[in-house]
């Protein structure tokens, strides 16, 4: 099995971008061990991984706004032996993936403890979001895409529609005043949004992109019944998710 780890500079931010090449370093080095890895990265980010990454597939892509635009662009092109697989990810032991499942993600996401969720949910139905995704409400859940593999590709393509849909909805709508990259805008200044006080400050893919990339699965999946995995229910791995990643010292994981 290959990990397919994908990264692009257009969704980092420059402050963290050493930090954040560091963890995937040490990732890969940790878990080539058990298993292929392959990074897909665009022209302007390959430097940064070439001294360690073996195996590079350069794909650029247009309109990179969202958190998880690259790695949903990236997995059309995978085939039947890969899974998208976050470079924070840190494994213990080779992976074990039931295979009698439709779709395999990495942990269930309470969607209750997080203000990001509340707050875009009801943003988005306020503005009739449900005109462009009829299924779109409020659900509990969401998968975390830290590990991500859809078994049938039909079900694949269907979701990526439905994302795609989403953010042309959202790039098109009036939620936001000048949007523009991703680093530059800030949520809660020079735009029409009243965020609660936690969220200001954030950037616009940070508030926005959860409910696209893992709120939207969740409630694909709930809408077309299917059986989903999560492999950290019978897995031993630790995923440095959001910004724990640059607050803590990789010190225990390094070979």
């Amino acid at each position: 099995m290959n990990l397919i780890y994908t990264f692009t500079k257009k969704l980092s931010n420059p402050a963290n971008l050493k930090k954040i090449v560091e963890v995937y370093k040490v990732s890969y080095r940790n878990n080539i061990r058990f298993h292929n890895i392959i990074l897909y990265t665009d022209n302007e980010s390959a430097y940064l991984f070439e001294d360690t990454f073996d195996k590079i597939v350069l794909k650029d892509f247009d309109n990179i706004l969202l958190l998880d635009d690259y790695k949903y662009n990236v997995l059309k092109y995978l085939n039947d032996d890969d899974i998208l697989f976050d470079g924070d990810i840190f494994l213990t032991q080779k992976l074990f993936i039931d295979t009698n499942f439709e779709l395999i993600c990495d942990k269930l996401v309470l969607v209750k403890y997080k203000e990001n969720y509340k707050y875009t949910i009801d943003l988005f139905l306020q503005n009739k979001i449900e005109d462009v995704i009829p299924f779109f409400k409020k659900i509990n859940y969401a998968p975390n895409i830290g590990i991500l593999k859809f078994k049938n590709k039909t079900i694949e393509k269907e979701f990526l529609k439905h994302y795609w849909k989403m953010k042309d909805w959202f790039i098109n709508s009036n939620l936001i005043i000048n949007l523009n990259s991703i680093n530059g805008f800030k949520v809660g200044s020079n735009n029409n949004l009243e965020l609660p006080n936690s969220l200001l400050g954030l950037t616009t893919s940070a508030v926005f992109a959860p409910i696209f990339g893992q709120y939207l699965l969740g409630l694909f999946v709930n809408e077309k019944k299917i059986n989903i995995s999560f492999l950290s229910e019978k897995n031993i791995y630790s995923h440095l998710s959001g910004d724990t990643k640059f607050n803590i010292s990789l010190s225990k994981y390094i070979i």
